[in-house]
Order: C-alpha cells, then structure tokens, then sequence
C-alpha cells in the first residue's frame, strides 16, 4: 500500500553533488602535488649525478694534462679559477678563464694551491714548499630552482 501525497527521494542534493566535487578535486590536487614533488626530486638527483661525474671527467683531465707536461699544472696561478676546454685538433683539455658550458647547464671550475710539508715530509699549513706536488679543487655549480647548488671535490697531484 502506497500512500498518495509522498514522493519517493531518488535524486542527489546539491550539498552531496558539491561534497562529493570537493573530495574529488582534493583527491586529484594530492596526486598532483605528489607527482610534482616526485619530479623535482627526481631531477634533482640526476643533476647531482650528473655535477658527479663531471667532477669525475675534470680530474681525469686534470691528471691527463699532469701525465702529459708537469708544467702544465706547476705553471697555472694559485690566484686565478680555471675552466677546462676541450680541443678538438690536439684532441685535449686545456685550460681557459673564459665560461665553458657543460649541456648548457653545469659550469665546471678549478683552482690550483700550492703545498707545504712539515718536517715529517706529511702535507701541512704551512712549513717548506712542495713543487712537486699541487692541491686542486674542483667545482661544478648549476642553477637549480633559482638557487645556485655547487658540489666539489679536493685532491693532489704529485710530478711522478
């Protein structure tokens, strides 16, 4: 038996049309924010490995150019930041103050220090100079997220 004057409630109200829009629209706006954040850490990974191995690639050149000529190492400024560059005719790297773009990206720098030995023959501060031996210090700097991120790396070389 049915009674005559009431209707059956088979359709959505706006408040549930407008919760259920909002849960939706938060529900996608979380993955989004998730996806963003994943990239970003993503790609800052790959710069970090990436700034690696061109560390790694700038002291093989270092200990290329060391390997070939001594002087081209004990001969460079303690005052003045280097870059390495590539030629193609000699088919090595040489050094340059101007700005040498790595993929448009990265800018690798570096420096070379002398070195001074206590009387124990070990690496000091200060005590009797070592021309035979050189500490470099490698840069590699890029921009990232309007910040610049630099990674570096110290090291000897000896004349051997």
């Amino acid at each position: 038996m049915r009674l005559k004057g009431r209707k059956k409630n088979c359709g959505w109200s706006l408040i549930e049309i407008i919760v259920g829009s909002a849960i939706v629209t938060l529900s996608i706006f979380g993955v989004l924010s998730v996806a963003k954040s994943s990239l970003e850490a993503s790609e800052r990974a790959l710069r970090t490995a990436q700034a690696g191995f061109i560390l790694s690639e700038g002291a093989e050149a270092v200990r290329s150019m060391r390997d070939s000529l001594w002087q081209n190492i004990s001969l460079l400024s303690t005052t003045t930041v280097y870059r390495l560059s590539f030629s193609t005719s000699t088919n090595k790297f040489a050094t340059t103050t101007g700005v040498v773009s790595i993929d448009g990206l990265f800018d690798r720098t570096f420096s070379v220090r002398d070195v001074a030995r206590d009387g124990n023959g070990n690496i000091a501060s200060s005590g009797a100079y070592d021309s035979g031996t050189k500490k470099i210090i490698m840069n590699v700097s890029w921009l990232s997220r309007a910040a610049t991120t630099t990674k570096s790396v110290e090291f000897y070389i000896s004349n051997i």
